[in-house]
């Protein structure tokens, strides 16, 4: 097993019987695709009905996979697996039993719950029993198992299409075998990896007889030896080991491709797909067996291969032909449909697509997330990338339809392909080659990773990436209302008044949230606090989406606003106190990226469903997506080590800053202790004292520039401004803010690369020139809009220009600066002070915008916002101070000094 190279027949014997976990997850996963219109005919489902069954299995995989990785670190692998036997039993009998379909949702639950986690315990089980050289093999088994099952469920399924409560007898089929499933794995011996690291040598040696592997003292030894090499410790905190990251990340990076190259899509899809290009529907019916018997085959060719030619070159090879197929099956899509030849292209590029998947991502994904992770946490890494999976899964399915009613499936295709492309890059330069190699030699790989990268800021990146998410849902919630406005203003016929509601509404929970955010950061920890945000964000999506009324939508606005008012202090905050000065200003500037960000994603998804019948609901519920990944990727980051100082928590700081790889954790600490030695009392009072007044004085010209230079007008307003223009169809005023959104994010990314060079006064005073420069043109080119017919399209160049400059500046420049000026003891509540007024001048320009364009025009608006543009550049002049050169601490000290903020340069 770990010594010799090749494995005995009986180990061949044992991976196909606890393989059929892996059919049940296929059979599970392909019947629900025939059964639909059996159940929708039954029970006449509608299409948000459908969607409820099929995220059914979708929300038990994530539950299962998330728990079942400790599960089978506590339990052993195969009693987790025995387990699952009787969750797909139970799961498939209620189903076909479903007297309703409240029963049908559940047992779907089940079933997908059981499919989450023997999705990870069968490669998890098959890696710890095969030798390294049939490792590949064996444990590709399982992909191999789950194509048969794909392809029963379409076989079994025909013959049942035509008679009466067919569907029952699909999902009956499920429980018959994982009824055998059941039983058969009672023959299967336990891992001798989990019997070793659990002090179980004497069951070590029974599963290596079971096995039929005789050197048992040497085998021991062995994993041994792989115990040794590894630390002991908290499994949670052994997670974020220097070695283990960067396994994580080729994981996560490894499904990522796997689901966004489209293969659900396009699996789940396929006799859609070809209904849309003119294939016969009798032809198109067989198309799913196709497909499943290619998949078949070329999972088979992957099994001979994996272990004589490696790995990566599969994956290589693999993922070039999917590009050039997808790319090949757009092209047949976007060209007449009536040409035979151009239908034979697409059925020959869907059948190379497919065989390329089933040789590459299909089959490589789950054997070498089995191979990678250390023994003693091996079932919980795990966790980490296969419940990435069911996620990413989730995400595919959600926007694929709306993507295709809206641009197109050649579009789509041609979007995967370019993925593909990515996908090609990320393994060449991530994933490494595991052929033969012994679990020790690959651990020692990734020690020697993460020996090569110790001084690489790759952590705070990543760390920083995530907190950012809540940027991204702050920037979803905030432009998505623009394409609603437009659609919601006609439904329900709102005046200027409640449309100023409707915006500003948000902003009213903003200002509560943000009110009560600094002593929230304070009181809860930066972390969790972000981690419950998640939660509102999502729950909010969803209320907003369901709104029947103008009162609830202004209700469920303002409870998401109550998260992004509070998102909008803690990210910032989070990423400024855990970030190193020399970048900390590119960090805190990805919060800014990841909000226009989320404004760009918001554009696209209004422009997806602009022409949707009640679209403005799917904009909505679209917004949850990132809070899900949000509240799952907060889980594994650290708590700020500031604010665990602050509150007496030294031995739990001095971790986090190890997690964060700081070389010399005790002397960080001491200096920070030595900047909270000299706390004021945190409270409101202490913002009062004379060496706190400048710091505040910045703060609140800077939000006060932010909002009356016009920027929430024109992410909120920007198709009724363009409506103003003259481009009068409701796609065709929402299509620009697409470039408006892009221009932004292009700007951001750029203005996040020099923060830190070029400096934050710098890149304030450019943004503001070319910001009141665009307002001035913007408004003369509506004042001329109906005399002057270039005057459209001068509108539509001012406004990226606006947008642009906005970016390069106040975006960029003025959330990182209002982060770093305040002392630590006060930052919370500071920041919390300021960014409350912030909201208070946000609700004023959200509320009164549309008023007060009735009464002197769109024109004369814009100009008074640029006349306070020019205000900014005179304070910038004579008082905004340079804070990028200098730590937190020596800008505590500047203010105590009592010194004047020109002086801080």
């Amino acid at each position: 097993m770990a010594l010799s190279s090749k494995g005995p027949l009986r180990v061949f014997l044992v991976a196909a019987v606890a393989s059929v976990g892996g059919l049940l997850f296929g059979y599970n996963t392909a019947v629900i695709s025939e059964a639909l219109p059996l159940l929708m005919k039954t029970w006449g489902l509608n299409a948000v009905n459908v969607g409820v069954v099929v995220s059914a299995v979708l929300v038990g995989a994530i539950l299962g996979a998330a728990v079942t990785g400790r599960m089978a670190d506590f339990l052993g692998r195969r009693d987790v697996i025995m387990v699952n036997a009787g969750f797909f039993a139970l799961g498939a009998f209620l189903s076909g039993m479903a007297p309703s379909m409240g029963w049908l949702i559940g047992g779907r639950l089940i079933t997908g719950m059981a499919i989450g986690s023997v999705s990870l315990t069968v490669p998890l089980y098959l890696a710890e029993i095969s030798p390294p050289g049939n490792r590949g093999a064996l444990v590709s088994f399982n992909q191999l198992a789950i194509t048969i099952g794909i392809l029963i469920a379409y076989l079994a399924s025909q013959p049942l299409i035509e008679v009466e409560n067919g569907w029952r007898h699909m999902f009956m089929l499920g429980a018959t075998l994982a009824l055998f499933f059941g039983i058969v794995t009672l023959f299967l011996p336990q891992s001798p990896y989990w019997m070793v690291l659990h002090d179980d040598e004497e069951e070590a040696r029974a599963a290596l007889s079971s096995l039929g592997i005789t050197h048992h003292e040497e085998v021991i030894a062995h994993i041994k030896e792989e115990l040794t090499a590894e630390a002991p410790g908290d499994s949670w905190v052994e997670l974020f080991r220097p070695n283990v990251r960067p396994a994580l990340f080729v994981g996560i990076g490894l499904f990522f491709f796997q689901q966004f190259v489209g293969i659900n899509s396009i699996l789940y899809y396929a006799p859609r797909i070809f209904e849309l290009s003119g294939i016969p529907s009798g032809l198109a019916f067989w198309e799913s067996d196709i497909m499943a018997v290619v998949n078949v085959l070329m999972t088979l060719v992957a099994i001979f291969l994996v272990d004589r030619v490696g790995r990566r070159p599969l994956l290589n090879i693999g993922i070039i032909g999917m590009a050039v197929s997808l790319a090949a099956l757009g092209y047949t899509f976007f060209q007449a449909q009536s040409l035979w030849a151009l239908h034979g292209l697409g059925i020959a590029s869907l059948l190379i697509y497919i065989g390329c998947f089933a040789l590459s991502l299909g089959t490589m994904g789950w054997l070498i997330i089995a191979e990678i992770y250390p023994l003693r946490i091996r079932g919980l890494a795990m966790s980490i990338p296969t419940v990435s999976h069911w996620l990413f899964n989730g995400i595919v399915s959600f926007w694929f339809p709306g993507f295709i009613e809206r641009f197109g499936i050649a579009w789509l295709l041609w979007l995967y392909a370019l993925i593909a492309v990515a996908a090609w890059f990320f393994c060449r330069r991530f994933v490494p080659e595991t052929k033969g190699l012994s679990f020790k030699a690959i651990q020692d790989f990734w020690v020697k990773w993460a020996e090569r990268t110790k001084e690489s800021n790759i952590l705070y990146y990543i760390t920083a990436t995530v907190a950012a998410t809540g940027g991204m849902l702050f920037g979803l919630n905030t432009g998505v209302i623009a394409g609603v406005l437009l659609l919601i203003k006609e439904q329900w016929a709102l005046g200027p008044v409640a449309q100023g509601l409707a915006v500003s509404s948000l902003t009213g929970g903003a200002l509560l949230g943000s009110a009560i955010s600094g002593w929230a950061a304070d009181l809860f920890g930066r972390r969790y606090l972000i981690m419950g945000l998640a939660v509102i964000f999502v729950v909010g999506a969803f209320a907003n989406g369901l709104a029947p009324s103008l009162g609830w939508l202004l209700a469920a606005r303002f409870l998401t606003g109550i998260a992004v008012g509070t998102v909008s202090l803690v990210v910032p905050l989070y990423i400024a106190e855990i970030a190193p000065a020399k970048i900390r200003g590119a960090l805190v500037t990805m919060n800014q990226l990841a909000l226009v960000g989320g404004i760009l994603i918001s554009y696209l998804i209004n422009a997806i469903f602009a022409n949707v019948a009640e679209g403005w609901r799917s904009m909505f519920i679209a917004c949850a997506i990132p809070g899900v990944v949000m509240a799952l990727g907060m889980l594994f980051l650290p708590e700020s080590p500031r604010w665990m100082i602050n509150r007496g928590k030294i031995s739990g700081a001095r971790r986090m800053l190890r997690w964060l790889g700081v070389s010399d954790p005790a002397g960080e600490i001491d200096q920070i202790r030595e900047s909270l030695a000299k706390k004021s009392e945190n409270k409101l009072s202490a913002l009062l004292q004379p060496w706190m007044r400048p710091p505040l004085i910045i703060g609140f010209i800077l939000v006060f520039i932010e909002q009356f230079t016009g920027i929430n007008a024109v992410i909120y307003y920007a198709p009724t401004i363009f409506q103003a223009a003259g481009f009068t169809s409701t796609l065709g005023a929402i299509f620009p803010t697409v470039g408006v959104g892009f221009f932004n994010l292009i700007i951001t990314v750029l203005a996040m690369r020099v923060v830190d060079k070029v400096g934050r006064r710098t890149l304030f005073s450019l943004g503001l020139v070319g910001l009141v420069v665009s307002l001035a043109v913007l408004g003369s080119a509506i004042h001329l809009i109906e005399s002057f017919w270039p005057a459209k399209w001068i509108v539509v160049g001012a406004v990226l220009v606006y947008v642009s400059c906005f970016a390069m500046g106040l975006g960029a420049v003025n959330g990182l600066i209002i982060s770093e000026i305040y002392p630590q003891s006060l930052r919370g509540l500071a920041m919390s002070v300021v960014i409350t007024a912030n909201y208070l001048f946000d609700i004023v320009i959200g509320l009164t915008f549309p008023t007060i364009v009735s009464y002197i025009g769109m024109s004369f608006t814009l100009w008074i916002y640029a006349l306070v543009g020019v205000g900014g550049l005179l304070f910038c002049r004579f008082y905004l101070p340079e804070t990028g050169k200098h730590s937190l601490e020596e800008i505590e000290t500047h203010w105590r000094e009592g010194r004047h903020p020109r002086t801080l340069r």
